[in-house]
């Protein structure tokens, strides 16, 4: 507004709609890792000479993407059509180069991140909320409020119409192949009963990317939660609408969708501090770390949040160990005393802690050390592994591991 002049994903409040038609909208596939002949045009348009990507959560927030920035910066650095000139802390600078290429080969960097959505987040034309304690999301419901709201919505033959259980959210994710997973409950009366239909779409509907009828079936254990998955390929970056519709002739009901990479896995496993979502700290080289990566604290300078969370895993019922490998840079900073870390496993995001254990510095020195939290899981949920900084001592995170708990010996 003051200089009046056209800013690339400038900080102006106030656009001319000429700028979000030609510019915005044009190159918002950018942010999401994808540089094609429509991007390279406009770039080439505007005379851009340099690209800045920012793998600050500050910066890029889960407005842009529920997928870490992480995830897009690896696909622009494997663009043939960038060309990378500099680095200073989380900010990458790239020159343009050639006529783009096609999204797909960007497609192939994926995200061990789920993008998770309850029923709550999402809109419903028929059914009614419910909370259900067997089901995920009502520690995040009953402490944000809730407002009258479910964790679930359900439906009933002669209380409710036919119609949409849930819909939404409308969030653009990039090209690739992705596994859309919806958790429902339902009670057929047989397995040939038509239930309703499983759909994702785009342009608000109007275009079927994927479809799967619900029969009776799908369900063989009555009333009680399960997950019913729907693949989706993407060419390109694409607004995704998840839609439940119900038949109206049997009781069913939804309670959350998640939507991840084909390929990725499930439950326990291993996954990498800086491939997770943070809300601070820093990724940096470290050759001590697995994968020469790691998720760097700064005492004074980052503030006490979460140096990493996510990835959303889902978890069958069960005992686990989470095991986080963190050490010192400075171990001269280890004071007795001092605390380092929270290490936390939770699901609801965040609001319900199965599991955690404070780390003071005296536990950590200049090698990575595991140090292990315990947790329950009652039923299936998706699970993150937080790791809040204390900002007292300087952190590095570099990966976390879960694996089932040995069974208790023999008495």
């Amino acid at each position: 507004t003051r200089t009046q002049r056209p800013m690339v994903n400038g900080y102006s409040p106030v656009v001319a709609r000429e700028y979000v038609e030609r510019v915005f909208w044009p190159l918002f596939p950018l942010n999401q890792g994808e540089l094609g002949p429509e991007q390279a045009r406009v770039l080439a348009g505007l005379k851009v000479g340099l690209i800045t990507f920012h793998d600050d959560p500050q910066v890029y927030t889960n407005k842009v993407s529920p997928f870490p920035p992480r995830l897009f910066l690896e696909r622009l650095a494997a663009s043939p059509s960038l060309r990378p000139l500099a680095r200073a802390g989380d900010v990458q600078v790239y020159e343009p180069v050639g006529h783009g290429e096609a999204p797909q080969a960007a497609s192939r960097v994926t995200s061990p991140v789920n993008a998770l959505w309850y029923c709550f987040e999402l809109h419903h034309d028929t059914g009614a909320w419910a909370r259900d304690p067997a089901a995920s999301g009502l520690d995040y419901l009953l402490q944000t409020g809730g407002a009258g709201r479910g964790n679930v919505v359900e439906a009933l033959p002669g209380r409710d119409r036919p119609g949409f259980l849930s819909y939404g959210p409308y969030k653009a994710l990039p090209a690739g192949s992705y596994l859309a997973r919806f958790r429902l409950r339902a009670e057929p009366r047989g397995p040939d009963q038509e239930l309703g239909r499983l759909e994702v779409t785009s342009q608000g509907g109007q275009r079927v990317l994927a479809s799967r009828r619900l029969r009776g079936a799908d369900f063989p254990t009555p009333g009680q939660w399960g997950d019913l998955a729907l693949p989706v390929e993407l060419e390109g970056t694409t607004d995704l609408e998840y839609r439940v519709f119900w038949a109206g002739n049997a009781p069913l009901a939804s309670n959350l969708v998640l939507v991840g990479f084909t390929g990725r896995p499930q439950g326990p496993g291993e996954v990498q501090a800086e491939d997770l979502l943070r809300q601070t700290g820093s990724v940096v080289d470290d050759p001590a770390a697995g994968g020469g990566l790691a998720v760097l604290g700064r005492a004074g300078f980052h503030p006490p949040v979460y140096l990493c969370h996510g990835p959303y895993r889902t978890f069958e019922p069960g005992v686990y160990r989470a095991r986080f490998h963190l050490r010192l840079p400075h171990p001269e900073q280890a004071r007795e005393g001092l605390p380092a870390a929270l290490l936390e496993v939770a699901s609801d995001r965040g609001k319900a802690v199965l599991g955690s254990r404070l780390v003071r510095a005296t536990e950590l020195g200049p090698e990575y050390r595991a140090l292990e939290v315990e947790f329950t899981v009652p039923f299936t949920r998706e699970l993150e592994f937080r790791v809040r900084f204390a900002s007292r001592v300087d952190l590095l995170v570099d990966r976390v591991e879960a694996a089932p708990a040995a069974p208790a010996p023999a008495r």
